[in-house]
């Protein structure tokens, strides 16, 4: 059960980290404000990391 939980969060932090980007890459060609997407993309990748450490440990 805790690497079904453990795949569904990796799941959604890679998720997280390819929407903020791709929105960051669109706000940049816009000119606004990137503030945000700058932060959604760091905590798509520490959930992402977070995940792949709990794989590893068990």
């Amino acid at each position: 059960m805790n690497l079904i939980i453990t795949v569904a969060i990796l799941a959604i932090g890679a998720l997280l980290l390819g929407y903020s980007i791709g929105a960051l890459v669109r706000a940049k060609k816009a000119k606004t404000p990137v503030l945000h997407h700058v932060v959604a993309l760091i905590a798509g990748g520490i959930i992402v990391e977070l995940s792949i450490v709990q794989l590893a440990t068990g």
